[in-house]
């Protein structure tokens, strides 16, 4: 016998949906996990004319670099605000091949620097700049509204922390808060260090040297 009852409720027409672990998270699971859709052509989300990769799916995803805070991304919109893209391409640059320049801000003394990745090669959120003092030379004393991760390559010195100046010497990392006083000072090898700073300042401007 065929059911025609069209006035009833169907026993099974308003039962909740049963919970797809895949649609939990709409734009997440299925982008990242799906090998059918992490997979497919980019079209209109990421590129025409190119395989979407896994990590720009994961990138789409919410989770990515070019994510802001994490957030999940709807319609190419983070947080309100549209994805910014990194380069087209990865880039390869030797801190012994680039060239470097000299720093003329007030306070710095003997100090070059150059940079390795910025704004200009199409990096979304951080630059890389590589700097060189020469034997008794420092760089500015100075605080700024932007933190510094610094790596330190070769030479040897010492840095303003604090209130305090601490020897640093090649293998340290050193991190300066925004707002903290700092400089760096060589010893007589010399200093030469990476220092990391994000391509936004606090203030929602572009960082100087970046």
């Amino acid at each position: 016998m065929v059911d025609v009852r069209m006035g009833q409720d169907h026993p099974r027409r308003n039962q909740p949906a049963r919970a797809n672990p895949v649609d939990e998270h709409p734009g997440v699971l299925r982008r990242v996990y799906d090998p059918a859709r992490t997979g497919r052509r980019a079209g209109d989300d990421v590129g025409v004319g190119r395989e979407r990769t896994q990590f720009e799916a994961f990138d789409q995803a919410g989770f990515g670099f070019g994510s802001g805070m994490g957030g999940h991304e709807r319609d190419g919109r983070v947080a309100g605000r549209r994805r910014r893209r990194g380069p087209e391409r990865m880039l390869i640059r030797n801190i012994n091949e680039v060239v470097t320049q000299p720093v003329t801000m007030a306070g710095a003394k003997d100090v070059r620097m150059a940079m390795m990745v910025g704004r200009a090669d199409g990096a979304p959120n951080f630059s890389l700049r590589q700097f060189q003092v020469s034997p008794a030379g420092h760089s500015p004393r100075h605080s700024h509204d932007y933190e510094h991760e610094v790596f330190i390559v070769g030479g040897a010195g010492e840095v303003l922390l604090e209130g305090q100046y601490r020897p640093i010497r090649p293998g340290d990392v050193v991190f300066v808060p925004a707002d903290q006083e700092h400089q760096f000072r060589a010893g007589p090898e010399g200093l030469r260090f990476l220092c990391l700073v994000p391509g936004t300042r606090n203030c929602g401007e572009a960082t100087p040297g970046s």
